[in-house]
């Protein structure tokens, strides 16, 4: 039989864990509470900015050039080049990279110039090769859904022929994405570095092209999922996203950012997002006669002053994030894409998921979504503002805007923002940003965007 003072500390431990368990109670009920209070705000604010984007002012679109029947299936992703003073590479469902000026409209240049893919895989990334200082050609690098990456090389596009094939990388797994990097001093000084940056499964690749023997992968980056997309910032630093659901399950996509500099093979900075896709069972490329298009995109930038670090955009599902590394605990800016989109004849359909995401690179300030509809066979363009008068705070000045930049009647499946440097060239003002895209239905176009309220008074001098 217990002791009287055996008994007391009995029920003085059992009052000590009623009241651990009644305020671990109260804590939960605390955190339900924010929770409801933080998803009120959210609606709120998202209600806000669909609101505002259906009462803007439209954005000013004037479309500057177009190209139709340069490829029979969808353009599914576009690369633009400052050299030759501006360079459009477009890759199709119908196995074909087509090269041409991003002028061309303008009597003069070289007709285009069609490249194959030996495989006959459809075209699902493409990227311009820039080579060092000293190297009088440049290349165009193409892949499909296969493991191989294929390049062709060139002093001037229209050199390029499918009897000059280049290199062919064999990268062991299909390739979901490809980036080419500037050319970069090599660590000893005494040679230069041409990187190319390849997704393939659950990882990311790091090519030289430049190397002795380029059969050998430079760095391998691992990751926990398969790699949807990539960017190279710059020559040392590649972001990539990845799909893969966290043990808890409150994310399904990471944003990797990895320093090629360093020995270590692990990412500097991870960010977790739910994206409402869940996990992909792989890096899809969009076969070829399907819409499915259900992987995430991203883009990136390092901003061109201002205070702005290096802004990382993506978006999937009806979900888009931006993220600037020195805020790297959350999102500057979260919103979901409007539910309805406008279509031909003034109507509207709802949105289905997001297609092709794309920041403008010199500011890093404007954004396009391509959104396709619900039934897969229109969709529109959106172009959102992420910066406001108090630089560097970045937050969703007035919602989505549709840009209207397309009728309705098609999917726009890529986005591409022209380099600054071409630019004020004459053909585009220099203070306008020209979008490029590619629709479903094969065609290239280029539109010059800007944003509500500008009128030619407000025009630099």
């Amino acid at each position: 039989m217990a002791t009287p003072l055996e008994q007391n500390s009995a029920a003085v431990q059992a009052a000590s864990k009623a009241r651990l368990l009644h305020r671990q109670k109260q804590l939960r009920q605390e955190l339900q509470q924010l929770d409801q209070r933080l998803a009120v705000l959210t609606d709120a604010s998202n209600g806000r900015a669909c609101r505002r984007a259906c009462s803007a002012a439209p954005w000013q679109v004037e479309e500057l050039w177009r190209v139709e029947q340069l490829h029979l299936e969808a353009v599914n992703c576009i690369a633009l080049s400052e050299g030759a003073g501006g360079l459009v590479a477009s890759g199709s469902s119908d196995s074909t990279v087509v090269v041409q000026s991003a002028w061309s409209s303008t009597a003069g240049w070289p007709e285009p110039v069609a490249l194959s893919l030996a495989d006959g895989h459809p075209v699902t990334s493409v990227a311009f090769v820039q080579l060092p200082t000293g190297f009088d050609k440049f290349g165009v690098a193409a892949a499909g859904d296969s493991p191989v990456v294929s390049i062709w090389f060139g002093r001037r596009y229209e050199d390029f022929d499918d009897d000059q094939v280049c290199e062919h990388l064999d990268i062991g797994s299909p390739v979901s994405a490809i980036c080419a990097g500037h050319p970069v001093s090599a660590e000893t000084g005494s040679s230069s570095a041409c990187r190319l940056a390849v997704a393939c499964s659950d990882s990311v690749q790091i090519w030289d092209l430049l190397a002795p023997k380029p059969t050998s992968v430079v760095k391998q980056l691992e990751h926990p999922g398969p790699v949807t997309d990539l960017r190279l910032l710059s020559p040392d630093l590649v972001a990539s996203l990845c799909s893969f659901t966290s043990p808890c399950g409150d994310a399904d996509h990471f944003l990797y950012l990895w320093d090629l500099r360093e020995s270590s093979r692990t990412a500097v900075c991870q960010l977790p997002m739910s994206l409402g896709l869940g996990r992909l069972p792989g890096a899809l490329p969009t076969p070829r006669g399907s819409r499915a298009r259900r992987a995430a995109k991203m883009d990136a930038g390092l901003g061109g002053g201002g205070g702005v670090g290096a802004l990382l955009v993506v978006a999937g599902g009806l979900v888009f994030e931006a993220w600037e590394l020195r805020f790297a605990l959350r999102p500057i800016a979260r919103c979901k894409v409007p539910p309805l989109l406008p279509t031909e004849g003034g109507s509207a359909q709802p949105a289905g998921s997001v297609v092709s995401v794309a920041l403008e690179p010199q500011h890093c300030a404007l954004v396009a979504l391509s959104v396709q509809g619900i039934d897969e066979k229109a969709g529109s363009v959106l172009v959102g503002s992420l910066a406001e008068d108090e630089t560097p705070s970045f937050r969703p000045r007035e919602g989505w805007s549709s840009a209207e930049v397309l009728d309705g009647t098609r999917v726009t499946s890529a986005l591409r923002w022209a380099p600054s440097a071409l630019l004020g060239t004459g053909h585009a003002p220099a203070s306008s940003n020209v979008l490029v895209a590619g629709t479903d239905d094969a065609t290239l176009l280029a539109y010059q965007i800007r944003e509500p309220g500008y009128s030619e008074e407000e025009k630099p001098g």
